[in-house]
């Protein structure tokens, strides 16, 4: 399910991120939202609730995938949905926030997952649940990609690392070489590509976040997969630094 790679900027970052799930489970794109005073932009999961990605007003970007380690840890006896946890971390206004509020939660509740978080004027940070410890990644390099799949082999990451790799010495480090690989079949179309095809599941929507000090925060949506769907006009979020400089 999903994969994440990003790039940062000297005044932020670009994060691009594609949603892998049931062709059938329903969600809503982006919209502004609030939660008590903070403003963030949000698509929510219309079956479990909660949501897998988030901007707030900060420049601060949560994201999570499901992960499958192996060894398969006990299932939590009363489990929560993994996007209400994700939801609690909208508001944070810095990745270490977010890393002190994981360590803070009753994670046994939770199936396994990995949490991405980014800010424009701190490093990246990854908390990967395992259903037994949490651990913690930080300033992972540019391009990193975050991804997981519940039906594919145990190196899936490896070979998406690849790909991206592959195709930076083709293309440089740009926002339009990583935003065509999340589009692309590559290495062959199927389980096993960025932009993944499968009979019960496929990738059904695809997420750009851009976080910058003079452009402030846009959101943009792809409502189905990549390689044949249209992207939505951006959503926009004005930075609270820069309204406070207003």
């Amino acid at each position: 399910m999903c994969t994440v790679s990003w790039l940062s900027r000297p005044d932020g970052y670009e994060l691009f991120f594609n949603r892998d799930e049931r062709r059938d489970r329903p969600a809503r794109g982006p919209e502004l939202l609030r939660t008590g005073a903070v403003r963030y932009l949000a698509p929510h999961d219309a079956e479990a609730g909660g949501t897998w990605i988030a901007v707030n007003e900060f420049g601060v970007t949560v994201s999570m995938t499901n992960q499958y380690p192996d060894p398969v840890p006990p299932a939590p006896r009363d489990p929560v949905s993994r996007g209400l946890l994700l939801q609690s971390l909208v508001d944070a206004r810095s990745p270490a926030v977010v890393e002190d509020r994981a360590h803070r939660l009753d994670l046994t509740r939770f199936r396994p997952f990995a949490i991405a978080a980014f800010a424009p004027t701190a490093p990246p940070l990854i908390l990967r649940w395992d259903g037994r410890t949490l651990g913690v990644e930080r300033s992972p390099e540019d391009g990193f990609v975050l991804t997981s799949s519940g039906a594919s082999p145990p190196g899936l990451e490896a070979i998406r690392r690849t790909v991206f790799a592959e195709a930076v010495a083709r293309g440089g480090w740009s926002a339009e070489t990583l935003a065509a690989v999340h589009r692309s079949h590559l290495p062959e179309r199927g389980p096993l590509s960025v932009c993944m095809h499968r009979p019960e599941a496929s990738t059904v929507s695809s997420c750009h976040i851009s976080v910058t000090s003079n452009a402030g925060i846009a959101f943009r949506y792809t409502p189905g997969p990549p390689c044949l769907t249209t992207e939505e006009p951006a959503r926009h979020l004005d930075r609270a630094d820069r309204l406070a400089r207003s």
